[in-house]
Parts: C-alpha cells; structure tokens; sequence
C-alpha cells in the first residue's frame, strides 16, 4: 500500500518555510555558514538536497505537507556542529514530482552515497519520522541515531485499532477528497485549517511560513504516487537497535500522540518526550526547546 493510499484508509497519522540555496546562515559563533545546494539523480528522477557544517552528519527529513524549510532552524542551529542535511522528497519543495512508484528508502540510501555520507543521525517529521524508521530497519548501519518527531511506524494504526480513530481519519481523507473535487487551493485551506496545526496557525511566527509551505506544496494533494513505505514497520520495532528519541506535542491529534507512544513502548531504550504546548510541528513551534532536546540526544550518541 503506498503512503498517499495510507492517508486516505489509515489517516495520515504520520504526515507533515524558506531560504534558497545561496543565502548566508550564522552560526551561533558568528562565522557564515553557506549552504550548498545539489541535485542528486535517485533511480528514476531527482532530489533537491542542501548541506551546511562539517562534522558528523545529521539528515533531516520533512513531513508529508511540506518541505526542506521545516527545518529552517535546525538547519541553522546544528551546523556549527554537524554537517546538517536536509533533502525534499519526490514531489515536495525543489524535487520533481515522481512519475512512477518508487523506494523512499533506497532514495534516502542514495543521498547518502553520493553525498560520501557512510551514517547519519537521522531526524524526521511526520512522514518523515516514519521514514527514518524504514531506514533504521533496513540499513541500521547508516543510522547513528534516531529522531522521530510527531510520528510513529508505517502501518500504525493496526486493523483493529482504527476505529477508534474514525473521526481522525475522516478529517484528513476529507483534505484529499477536496482535492480532487474542489481543487488543491481548497485541499490547502482544508490542511490549514486542521486541528493537527492549530498551534501553527495561532502563532504569529510561524503561521506565515506554514501558509507559504502549504501553498508552494499544494499540488501534493494530488501527487500520482506518494512513497511507497513498510507497513511491516509496526510490527518490527524491536528489531531497531539504534538509539531512539521520539518527541510528540500535546496539542497534536490523538492519532499522533498514540503512534508516538506505540513505537516508545516497543523500541528498545526508546525515550518519549511530550512536547507541552505544541502540534504537529513542535520544531517550528518552539525552536529553542526542540533543538536543546536534539542537541542533548545528539551528543551523547556521537
């Protein structure tokens, strides 16, 4: 079953602004910090991939409603100390939209190579977090850690659990279905408007930037294939031996905050962190707190 299909049946529970290739970050001492921009060719198309810092390697991977941009300060922050990677998936931000089913996976794997990236600390959003979790089950010797953020594994909810999420589900399947009835400008209004980013869009910081995210990405609702993922995930997270790190925020959707605590109860050593007065997107959110928490994780598993 493939991610987008997953949406629509599962509820998008593990779902989801910019600076261009050129512009001059700061890092926390000072010195300029110049990202540098590629496009990396993957089996059958292309990515848009951006690095910044020296170091050991953190990649971060954005979720399913936006892109690189995400990240914009973590980016920012990490790279005095790492070399920080961030990468727009097929069909998100810069990268073209897929013309046939693809392996997010064996693209992540991809990036990694051509970059000369042996491992990563992996960081991921949503979508993204369940990601890094395929990543950490296939290759576990690419993945120095593990960051799930606002997320849990692929195939989560099981069968017999969903209908406790039904009115969930129904509110994120309704974002598609305007989509292909009403058009994507109103599957975008429908998205800002959920409960899963009400904090988002209440905060003055960040609504901005969530608007322009989900306007430049509007067409994803529509996108003929979405990543094809693991649905055996839910059922393999005792396999992870890698050091795991899951951050939820109190404000997300039920969904989410249950995916979160599935995959901290089963992941070995897992530690679950509930981030208070944030959504879905508690890295834009409170920025300080989320990275202080990555920056402490990340450093006592260099």
């Amino acid at each position: 079953m493939t991610t987008r299909r997953f949406f629509l049946s599962a509820g998008a529970a593990l779902l989801l602004t910019g600076c261009s290739s050129t512009e001059r970050f700061r890092s926390p001492r000072g010195s300029p910090l110049i990202p540098v921009a590629s496009v990396v060719p993957v089996d059958g198309g292309t990515l848009h991939v951006e690095s910044v810092g020296t170091g050991s390697a953190v990649l971060l991977i954005h979720g399913g409603f936006g892109d690189r941009r995400m990240w914009d300060a973590q980016f920012t922050e990490l790279a005095s100390r790492y070399r920080v990677i961030r990468v727009d998936l097929r069909g998100f931000g810069a990268s073209p939209t897929p013309t046939a089913a693809y392996d997010p996976v064996g693209d992540i794997a991809t990036v990694l190579d051509h970059l000369g990236v042996p491992k990563a600390h992996f960081v991921g959003n949503s979508m993204g977090g369940a990601l890094a979790i395929d990543v950490a089950l296939a290759h576990p010797d690419r993945v120095s850690s593990l960051t799930v953020v606002s997320s849990g594994p692929n195939g989560f909810p099981l069968g017999e659990d969903r209908p406790r999420y039904a009115k969930e589900i129904a509110s994120i399947v309704a974002v598609f279905e305007a989509a292909t009835t009403e058009g994507v400008d109103r599957a975008a209004a429908l998205w800002e408007a959920h409960p899963m980013v009400s904090v988002a869009r209440a905060d003055r910081n960040v609504a901005p930037r969530l608007h322009a995210m989900l306007q430049d990405n509007r067409q994803i609702f529509l996108l003929p294939f979405w990543p094809d993922d693991d649905k055996r995930a839910v059922h393999r997270l005792e396999h992870i031996v890698t050091p795991t790190l899951l951050i939820v925020g109190d404000k997300d959707i039920e969904l989410v905050q249950a995916a979160a605590r599935f995959a901290s109860a089963r992941i070995p050593g897992a530690r679950l962190v509930t981030m208070a007065g944030t959504d879905h997107l508690p890295q834009m959110e409170q920025p300080e707190r989320f990275n202080q928490l990555l920056a402490e994780f990340l450093r006592t598993h260099e």
